[in-house]
């Protein structure tokens, strides 16, 4: 039994007895463990079971269960599963924005140093004061770059003969690994997928720049790869008609990029009953894992409509494990540029210009579903190599024959010496498969959020004065209305505490219950005394609050929403 503690000065010390419950230790569960208590939850176990297993309260499970999304839709909870707290910035706006082009240009592999990242931060403040946001002076300063930094699993990385830059930590990497392979021995190679997306400029030629010719490329297999689905392909035209026999699934966009409304609708009408069909046909169980990364193509993990076939984030610096970019892009695209050439040599002109206008872009749909369908088992059963998997597969050597360019280029009077033609073959720069905004587009997406964010927040306000969850890192203060009830009823049990404590404040609580009291029978403001608060925004039916005009009381709940 715990005891109250009661001290005089030069005395001995003198101990009652009190019903005081101990006050349970503050734990805070790291993301890790709040992943197991959502994945129990919803297997069936009880809140109170993982509770006390926790030693957390119940109140705290089911928070942890409301907040799922939230905990699991970031880019930097992806990185660091043992990450208990997530800080607020100070400037949001500015985060936001900087951590949006960021992130853009990490997937297409454009690498910078701290300094740019704090002269891009000075330029999105600035774009923030010409749309007329009120925001606190803004300096850019070294300590926010470093903050931002480790706030997204951000580190400096120095290369022997290069600048210094900026890339995203392993350690994000070495925990996905360890989660993945705990994950992984429910499912069999063949249930295993991973899909991916990438731009391809289809007129491809030497010093010829069209860029304006693009389209989206999705690719999808299993890691086994024998079952690799039809290239999803995302255009502009307006005039192609859909053909049956195209070895692609071609999805239509304004701009050419693949979005989530397509995404979502490829998963769920193409994705989920071809790989079941696969599946079934094979006497395996019709449940598979698909690995996706964080774009603005797939922000969430989908599942099809029985749970089975699901989604599974990899981390940010996906370059790093994910198996389509171990070579697999690179490879299609080198091939691409050397059977495209061939394409135009065959439409029998001697003008490039004249070659195009005759090249039918169904050729070229074929031409893609071609090499897909050519790319080497062997060769795609390597790629997994980093996550695990298919270790006992070498990966085979990619001979680069530069004699049937060169001939070809030749029919059009191009001619190009072999360490050109080499560059330009193994030109390796990679394109996302989604539409990449710019800087004024990234500050509209992020007031845009936070408009959002805002109206999302208010709304979790109800009318009888309930708080739900609002933020996380934000104290929230809210004036408690006192009924005159409440009142009376407080005053009651203060004087009993008072009277077992023996502390002399019986009288000043005597009077303000009697104050109360009087003020519930006659419903009156006293001008002297007491004071009604008006009631603008609460039913006319409810009972006035109280004040005190001398002490000023109010009594006001403090919630930390964590």
């Amino acid at each position: 039994m715990l005891a109250v503690k009661k001290r005089r000065k030069n005395a001995k010390q003198v101990t009652e007895e009190s019903p005081i419950t101990p006050k349970r230790k503050r734990i805070v569960l790291d993301l890790r463990q709040k992943e197991d208590i959502i994945k129990r939850i919803e297997a069936g176990e009880s809140h109170d079971k993982i509770a006390a297993e926790y030693n957390v309260g119940v109140s705290t499970v089911y928070q942890i269960v409301n907040r799922c999304s939230n905990l699991f839709n970031r880019e930097e909870n992806s990185n660091s599963l043992m990450r208990k707290v997530f800080k607020a910035s100070d400037f949001p706006l500015i985060e936001h924005a900087l951590k949006k082009w960021f992130f853009q240009e990490l997937a297409r592999k454009n690498f910078f140093s701290m300094a740019l990242l704090a002269k891009k931060s000075l330029h999105f403040y600035s774009l923030f004061l010409k749309k007329d946001i009120e925001m606190k002076p803004f300096k850019g300063s070294l300590g926010f770059i470093q903050k931002f930094c480790a706030r997204y699993n951000i580190k400096s990385k120095k290369e022997k003969g290069k600048s210094e830059y900026l890339t995203l930590a392993t350690t994000g990497t070495e925990e996905y690994l360890e989660k993945f392979n705990s994950i992984i021995h429910k499912y069999s190679t063949d249930q295993i997928y991973t899909v991916d997306e990438f731009n391809l400029n289809y007129i491809c030629i030497p010093e010829v720049e069209r860029n304006n010719e693009r389209v989206s490329l999705m690719l999808c297999t299993n890691s086994t790869a024998e079952h690799k689905l039809p290239i999803v392909l995302t255009h502009n035209f307006t005039n192609l008609e859909f053909n049956l026999n195209f070895p692609v699934f071609l999805t239509h966009s304004k701009n050419s990029y693949l979005n989530q409304e397509l995404f979502e609708n490829w998963f769920h009408n193409e994705f989920v009953p071809k790989v079941t069909d696969f599946l079934t046909k094979k006497n395996l169980e019709p449940k598979a894992l698909l690995l996706i990364d964080h774009s603005p193509i797939h922000t969430i993990e989908l599942k099809s409509s029985d749970g089975k076939i699901e989604c599974l984030f990899i981390p940010c610096n996906s370059n790093l494990v994910h198996p389509l970019r171990q070579g697999v892009f690179s490879s299609l695209k080198r091939k691409y540029k050397v059977r495209f050439l061939d394409l135009l040599v065959k439409t029998g002109q001697s003008e490039i210009e004249e070659a195009l206008k005759k090249l039918n872009f169904e050729k070229i749909v074929d031409l893609i579903g071609e090499l897909w369908d050519q790319m080497q088992v062997d060769f795609i059963q390597s790629t997994w190599h980093k996550l695990n998997l298919n270790l006992n597969v070498e990966c085979p050597i990619e001979e680069l024959n530069l004699f049937p360019v060169s001939l070809d280029l030749m029919e059009f009077g191009m001619e190009f010496s072999d360490e050109y033609l080499t560059n330009w073959l193994l030109d390796d720069k990679y394109e996302p498969g989604f539409y990449v905004l710019n800087d004024e587009e990234i500050v509209e997406t992020a007031i845009e959020k936070f408009k959002e964010k805002k109206s999302e927040e208010n709304e979790e306000i109800n009318d009888e004065g309930e708080v739900g969850e609002v933020s996380e890192n934000m104290d929230v203060e809210l004036e408690h209305v006192i009924t005159n009830e409440e009142a009376i009823g407080m005053c009651d049990e203060l004087v009993k505490f008072c009277t077992k404590y023996k502390i002399d404040i019986i009288s000043s609580l005597s009077i303000i219950k009697s104050i109360a009291l009087e003020n519930k029978e006659n419903k009156e403001n006293d001008s002297e005394q007491v004071s009604i608060e008006p009631n603008i925004d609460k039913n006319p039916s409810d009972p006035p609050a109280l004040t005190t005009t001398k002490s000023s009381i109010s009594i006001v709940k403090r919630n930390k929403i964590s």
